[in-house]
This record gives C-alpha cells, structure tokens and sequence, in this order.
C-alpha cells in the first residue's frame, strides 16, 4: 500500500469534515484559514476568547476541555500555558475520562511540550484496552526503531481489546460546551464545531503502519501474523478512517480478482456508501438531522453507528444499492442536498 493510498483515505474524511465546517462556524484550523483569506481576524480573536472565558467560568470538565482547544495559540502567536493548564483542571475534574487525556495528548504535541510519554501511559492506564494508544510509539521511532521493534509495537496495538480515538466522545462533549458558550447558536453551528475540532486532532502513525504492513514486510519474523491481528481489530475501531484504512491494506494482500479481496471490497464499500449518504446535508431539516447525529453519538463510540443511524433515519438503505457510485471515486465533489 503507498502513501499515496492512505492519503486517498485520509483525504476522503477530512474533504467532507471540511465542507460541514464551511456551512457556518469554525474551528481552530478553519479560523487560520479566515486569516489567511483576509477575515477580519480580530474580531474572530475576540470571539474566540470570549468563548474561553464564558467557559472557563462554567468550570465544568467539558467547558474547560474545549476552552483548552480553542485556547491554542495560533501559529506564532502567544504560548500554550493556558491550553495546557486549562486541560490539567479539566482532567482533575474528571479523572476517569480517557478522552480528556487523548486530547491533552493532542495539545501537547501541537504545544511541543514534553510530557507525551507520560499522558499516553496516563490513557493506557485509564483505558487499558485501546491499543491505539501504542501508535505514538510506532510514529515516534519511525527513524530509530529496529525490524523487531516495530513488529513489538504492532503486537502491543492488536492486542487491546479495542482501536479508538475517542471522536464521538470528544464531538459530543464540544457541542454540549459550545451551548454554554453561546446559547444562541443552533445546533447546526455547534455541531460544526465539534466536527472541526476533531478533524484537527491528529491521527497517529498511519503511514507507519501501512509501511509496517506491506507484503514484502512478512519476512519480518511474526511481522504477518502481528499485522493480520491488528488488521482485524481495525477493522472494528470506532473511526471509520481507521477501518477503512485496515480493509484497503488487507485488500493489497490479496491477488487481484480473488473472492478475499472480493469480499474486503464489499465491506469497503459499504462504509463509503455509509460515510457518503450520512453527510448528506438536507438543508431544510438540518437541525433535526443534527439531533439525530447527535443522540446517536451519545449512545455509541463508533461513528459507523452513526451514520448507520443517520442512513436510518433518511429512510434510506443501510446497504448500498448496485447502482450506487461514491463521489470521491471520480474525484471529491461538494456534498449536496438530496
């Protein structure tokens, strides 16, 4: 699998996190974006500082989580001790929320700072199951690590229990805060920016575990057998990037034409079909389609629950039709309403 694959991937989920993003709100990389197309930026500097001081005043451990995110300083602008302490309160307010601490991971790094080891043994401990975690590992000594290491940390990621990056977790929590924040805003509003501070979170290692899990990578001693399980475990995550990008490697394993790749293309598919019709936007009922997002967020980690609901919820197959083509197949085109 090339790089080139991945970024298909990758690039497929975030072209439409983006779109959503431009209906009406922004997060912290849509409000560089504004700056750098001549926005008045400090009246958006303004606003977003009056967001992290309504929410630092609620001092509830969501309020202060997404105060810390939006409290980032813009690139060369400022220092992250107020994004860093704010997520420090958040998690003493709420010690057991694993996903408190993966996103304190995400400003550490965008901050620099060099406490990462630490607050990934921090989720490890918290969440012992999510194998995920073991990924920084593997992004961390992609220049260093040794045949043998890598096949270690494969192992260490395929045998959790479960692979999760906590998105439902962290949007769901983003939307409740931003009704503090503005009571005003719709629901729409307050979605988009759950959306776009998740599709600012980064994604640990992909590249090295496509790399790590090429063919001619299985003469590595037990190096098939550790891609085969982490595979699998992908294959389940919560993030629909993430299996997907599990299906389309093992697709690579497969001769062309064959019934496994068959069947891996099938599943693939059915996850497109699923990700393209739940982005749907219908114009006229977008707050409900919202609501129903939303509640559905709550009650499940996975986003292909998710949108599975959403599908449901239009009336519409759960099962793409024969006839069905993904937009991002023949090139990415804007989302539409039905």
């Amino acid at each position: 699998m090339t790089g080139g694959n991945i970024n298909d991937v990758v690039m497929s989920i975030v072209k439409w996190s983006i779109s959503v993003v431009l209906v009406g709100a922004f997060g912290l990389g849509g409000y560089t974006a504004s700056r750098a197309s001549g926005t008045d930026s400090s009246h958006l500097q303004a606003e977003r500082e009056r967001d992290v001081a309504v929410l630092v005043m609620q001092a509830t451990p969501d309020s202060l989580a997404t105060a810390a995110w939006l409290a980032q300083p813009l690139s060369g602008e400022g220092t992250p001790g107020k994004s860093l302490e704010l997520i420090a309160r958040a998690e003493t307010l709420a010690p057991n929320r694993p996903e408190l601490v993966w996103l304190h991971r995400a400003i550490c790094e965008r901050a620099l700072c060099d406490m990462q080891p630490q607050i990934e043994s921090k989720i490890r401990e918290l969440d012992p199951g999510n194998g995920f975690v073991w990924a920084w590992e593997l992004q961390r000594g992609r220049e260093s690590f040794s045949a043998a290491m890598i096949t270690e940390v494969l192992v260490r990621m395929g045998a959790g229990s479960k692979i999760t990056d906590y998105t439902n977790q962290l949007e769901v929590m983003t939307v409740d805060a931003m009704g503090m924040a503005r009571p005003s805003l719709n629901l729409t509003s307050r979605v988009v920016y759950g959306i776009g501070m998740v599709a600012a979170l980064p994604i640990p290692a992909l590249s090295q575990i496509s790399k790590a899990c090429r063919l001619e990578q299985f003469d590595q001693p037990g190096r098939r057998a550790a891609c085969e399980t982490l595979m699998a475990r992908m294959e389940q995550s919560s993030a629909v990037i993430l299996q997907s990008m599990a299906l389309r490697i093992q697709e690579r394993w497969c001769p062309v034409d064959s019934p496994q790749r068959e069947v891996l293309n099938t599943k693939r598919r059915r996850l497109d079909y699923l990700r393209e019709v739940s982005g749907r936007m219908r114009w006229w009922r977008m707050n409900r389609d919202m609501a129903v997002r939303i509640d559905a967020a709550r009650r499940t980690e996975r986003e292909e629950d998710v949108e599975l609901v959403i599908v449901k919820s239009f009336g519409m197959s759960a099962e793409p039709p024969s006839d069905w083509k993904d937009n991002a197949s023949d090139g990415w085109t804007p989302l539409k309403a039905p």
